[in-house]
């Protein structure tokens, strides 16, 4: 369990920095799943819901 631990803390600190450098990431807008157990990634690709309180069109703050 502490190799995946230590694998998802680098792989966030990685998305962080690139996030501080401006560059564009190839993880936006797509869910990362990790299967340990047989070392296979799957990339989801996701969208905002448009009645999502969070990321939708009326997301600001009232």
């Amino acid at each position: 369990m502490g190799p995946v631990t230590g694998l998802v803390g680098s792989l966030q600190a990685l998305e962080t920095i690139k996030l501080c450098l401006h560059q564009d990431s190839s993880l936006t807008g797509s869910l990362l799943l990790i299967e340990a157990g047989h070392t296979e990634f799957m990339k989801i690709a996701t969208s905002a819901r448009q009645d999502c309180s969070c990321c939708g069109s009326n997301s600001a703050p009232d």
